[in-house]
C-alpha cells in the first residue's frame, strides 16, 4: 500500500514538473507573439512551480528566470528584471557551468539588459564571451546565432558608458 502511494505521488510530482514546463514554454510563446502582460503571469506561475518541484537551484529555474526577465524587459521593467536576470545567472552558473549553452544564452540576455541600462561596452564584452559557446552548440542560422549578432550590433551603435558585470 505505501509503495502504491509513493508510486502514485512520483508520477503527480513528474506531472506537475511537466505542466510547469509547458507553463514557461506557453509564456516564451506568448511574448514572441507579443503578449508580454499575459506571458509575465504564466513565467511567474512556473518559475514559483518549477521552484516547488525540483528546488530553488535547479538549471530549469535558471532558464525560468532568465525567461522571465527577458519578458519584463520586453514590457519595459528593465530594473525590475535586473534582480531576476541576476538571480538567474547564479543558479546557472551553480547547476550547469559557465561553459554550458543556456549559460551563453543568459549572456546574452545580460547583455541586452546591459545595452538597455547604457552599458554597451559591458553588453558587448558579455555577447562576445557567449559567442563561441553559441556558434558551436546552435548552428550558423539558428535564432540564437541571429540573437547574438544583433546584440554585438547594438552594443557596438551605442555609446559606452561602464563595465557590466555578471555573477
Amino acid at each position: 500500500m505505501i509503495r502504491s502511494l509513493f508510486t502514485a505521488s512520483t508520477g503527480m510530482i513528474a506531472q506537475q514538473l511537466n505542466i510547469d514546463t509547458i507553463a514557461n514554454n506557453l509564456a516564451n510563446v506568448l511574448g514572441m507573439l507579443g503578449d508580454h502582460a499575459e506571458a509575465e503571469s504564466l513565467h511567474a506561475a512556473a518559475v514559483q512551480g518549477l521552484e516547488a518541484s525540483l528546488g530553488s537551484g535547479h538549471s530549469h529555474v535558471g532558464i525560468a528566470l532568465t525567461n522571465q526577465a527577458r519578458n519584463l524587459m520586453h514590457l519595459g521593467r528593465v530594473d525590475r528584471a535586473e534582480p531576476i536576470l541576476e538571480r538567474a545567472g547564479l543558479i546557472l552558473a551553480n547547476s550547469i557551468g559557465r561553459d554550458h549553452p543556456r549559460f551563453a544564452l543568459w549572456q546574452l540576455t545580460r547583455a541586452e539588459w546591459l545595452i538597455a541600462s547604457g552599458d554597451a561596452s559591458g553588453a558587448r564584452r558579455l555577447a562576445e564571451e557567449a559567442e563561441s559557446t553559441i556558434r558551436i552548440h546552435f548552428g550558423a542560422t539558428s535564432p540564437e546565432v541571429r540573437r547574438m549578432t544583433s546584440v554585438l550590433s547594438l552594443a557596438s551603435e551605442s555609446k559606452p558608458t561602464g563595465a557590466g558585470g555578471e555573477p
